[in-house]
């Protein structure tokens, strides 16, 4: 009997983001019918491309997929599925799934740790630390001083996997909170108002807080922008660990500046690595983070669970967990 080709393709530099080969071995034990081959070279041989039809991969090249004639079924160990939005691939009828959700846990610890960190101005603390002063007074003459999570509003653009973990944490912590979703009509656990994107600017007028959490889109591209910003109270955070164009990086500094908002955390950028240039690095009121939000010792684990589950839905024809709409970017 013909087994089915099952191609792990995670190339990174990093060994942190290869695929790890004792789960291999353990995809070999659990489904003996598939002929599994694990790579981390940059490019894949042809004829196994070729007879791949199930491919574990963070990006694959318009020239492979055409190369890949027999591929039914794509699926990422990341939750961003940028990389696969070329148009062949979005007509065909080869299936996408990502690893949302795998990550959310280390994702929300970061955002509540930006959170605590501007609110009892723990990162001026560091700052003055470094420099060996008692910065008792300066912190005591911040406008606002230190403050409580607790009864203050959190925004959440995006209520997905990320966002309703947030959502539960927050309310745990005794936070007000609103959320945009596209589906309002479902109702959201730990989420006091639901808001659609068109009433986002509400959202923005009325959070402390503001969290970016929404996949990258055409609608989405480009969403917070200078006048956004200005519609953001003059005393909130704003929070990025989804997709850095998602924002207009250069308004976001003008608006940190002109002290439209009182500072910002930011784990994702227009261009990464950011530039060495860039004013971000410059600006006391901002804590970059390079891209760890989602870091974690337990990546792999998760992404295996997720990866083994529905192998076994595919070969037994059971619909997949997430699966991505190709048409829609999410």
């Amino acid at each position: 009997m013909k087994k089915t080709s099952l191609v792990i393709h995670t190339p990174s530099k990093h060994p942190l983001w290869r695929f790890p080969r004792e789960k291999v071995d353990d995809l070999k034990r659990k489904f003996p019918q598939l002929d599994i081959h694990l790579i981390y070279d940059e490019e894949i041989d042809s004829l196994l491309l070729e007879n791949c039809e199930i491919l574990v991969t963070g990006r694959i090249k318009p020239q492979d997929f055409k190369k890949a004639k027999n591929l039914k079924w794509i699926h990422s160990p990341f939750s961003g599925v940028g990389n696969f939005l070329f148009t062949e691939f979005v007509e065909s009828n080869v299936l996408l799934t990502n690893s949302r959700g795998v990550n959310a846990i280390p994702v929300v610890e970061h955002i509540l740790g930006l959170m605590f960190s501007f609110s009892r101005y723990l990162y001026l603390s560091w700052k003055y630390q470094k420099e060996k002063i008692w910065a008792q007074e300066i912190i005591w003459s911040q406008s606002p001083l230190p403050r409580e999570l607790a009864g203050s509003t959190l925004g959440i653009i995006g209520l997905g996997e990320i966002g309703r973990r947030l959502a539960e944490r927050a309310k745990k912590l005794e936070m007000r909170v609103l959320g945009i979703k596209k589906n309002i009509n479902e109702k959201v656990p730990f989420v006091d108002i639901v808001l659609p994107l068109s009433q986002l600017d509400f959202l923005l007028n009325n959070s402390d807080y503001v969290v970016l959490v929404l996949p990258r889109t055409r609608e989405t591209e480009g969403l917070m922008d200078y006048k956004r910003f200005k519609k953001m109270k003059k005393n909130s955070i704003f929070i990025n660990v989804s997709r850095g164009k998602l924002v207009k990086e250069k308004d976001l500094i003008r608006a940190l500046k002109e002290g439209l908002i009182l500072a910002a955390g930011l784990d994702v950028f227009e261009e990464e690595p950011l530039p060495q240039n860039s004013e971000l690095f410059k600006l006391p009121n901002v804590i970059i983070t390079p891209h760890i939000a989602g870091v974690s010792p337990n990546f792999w684990d998760n992404v295996y669970k997720l990866l083994s589950e529905n192998i076994e839905r595919f070969l037994k024809g059971l619909p997949l967990i997430n699966l991505v709409n190709k048409k829609e970017g999410y």
